[in-house]
């Protein structure tokens, strides 16, 4: 028959849609690809005679019969780094949250879950899950960073770098207060826990302010 290769995606082109294109092209076909161009999946053939047609780039074999070789789109990759946290709230008090240790506080001290610990469970009574919400001041940073091991933002310590413009004068120097600066890789230790590792292990969350 053909020999089809996958450039790419996660599924060969199926052998029942390389019947029907052959169908309306009246030739056999060589290759049969998946491509991705952009933010769109579409087919790529190559043709016995050395000619090459793409479903939905070139419409000539297609015509009509392209809505049922269509594919999904191929969603654009994320760049975001950020969590989405979870808090279990009262159904009868939405002031009162659920803390691990302590039962029901307020929403600062409230215990933080992910959509992974979400699915294993259980509700304590009168409980409902609701995703979680950050400020500069709940969280204790303007930075929207985490501590992995106990989920808190307010006694982290980066060794970061701080970059001054110096002014040089005969009895000294002056300086402007400068930039802080980090990367992924300095290091990052919680005063709460104890834990220390790199500013990239750090949990990030969206802040709402």
């Amino acid at each position: 028959m053909s020999e089809e290769r996958i450039n790419q995606a996660g599924e060969n082109v199926s052998q029942d849609t390389i019947d029907r294109v052959m169908a309306l092209a009246g030739r056999r076909i060589s290759t049969a690809a998946l491509v991705a161009t952009g933010s769109t999946l579409f087919v790529r053939l190559h043709l016995d005679d050395n000619q090459m047609a793409e479903l939905g780039v070139t419409g000539n074999l297609w015509d009509e019969a392209y809505p049922v070789l269509e594919l999904p789109p191929v969603p654009p990759p994320s760049e975001s780094k950020t969590r989405a946290l979870l808090v279990i709230v009262s159904k009868t008090n939405e002031e009162s949250y659920w803390s691990n240790e302590d039962g029901w506080v307020d929403r600062k001290s409230a215990s933080l879950f992910t959509p992974e610990e979400k699915a294993t469970l259980n509700l304590p009574m009168d409980g409902d899950w609701k995703e979680a919400e950050f400020t500069c001041d709940g969280l204790g940073n303007q930075h929207g960073y985490l501590c992995p091991k106990c989920r808190q933002g307010d006694s982290i310590t980066i060794a970061a770098t701080v970059r001054v413009n110096a002014r040089l004068f005969p009895d000294g120097t002056d300086n402007d207060g400068g930039d802080t600066e980090w990367d992924d890789t300095d290091t990052a230790e919680c005063g709460k826990c104890g834990f220390s590792g790199q500013v990239r292990d750090l949990w990030e969350v969206e802040m709402v302010d």
